[in-house]
């Protein structure tokens, strides 16, 4: 287990089997992780190009956008103003399952959080 990160750990809520799922995509998990421990020292476009990975993920998006709620919950506990990006998130989820273009939601949400944080 140690080639599994600690977030992807969290993310599995006890689930075995749901930790063997988000082991399998470990690589697209690091990318989020990365995009957002950067996203303050990147631009908006520089952010949108990074989050691509996400755009090509769409049949994942609840287990992103859970996983990325782990990820701001994690540095909320460093920087306040992480704590209020969940609500972002949080709307985003709102509007995929109330059938929302994927990718305009997806651009919404990163712009959103880019914002926040700069």
């Amino acid at each position: 287990m140690d080639d599994i990160s600690k977030s992807i750990i969290d993310a599995s809520s006890g689930s075995i089997g749901k930790l063997e799922t988000l082991k399998d995509k470990q690589e697209l998990y690091n990318s989020i992780d990365k995009i957002i421990n950067d996203i303050e020292k990147m631009d908006l476009i520089e952010t949108l190009k990074t989050a691509d990975v996400i755009y090509k993920s769409q049949e994942d998006k609840q287990d992103i956008l859970d996983y990325i709620n782990i990820i701001l919950f994690k540095k909320a506990k460093e920087n306040i103003k992480y704590l209020n990006l969940i609500n972002v998130v949080e709307e985003a989820k709102k509007r995929l399952k109330a059938n929302s273009n994927y990718n305009m939601t997806i651009d919404n949400m990163i712009m959103t959080i880019w914002e926040e944080i700069h």
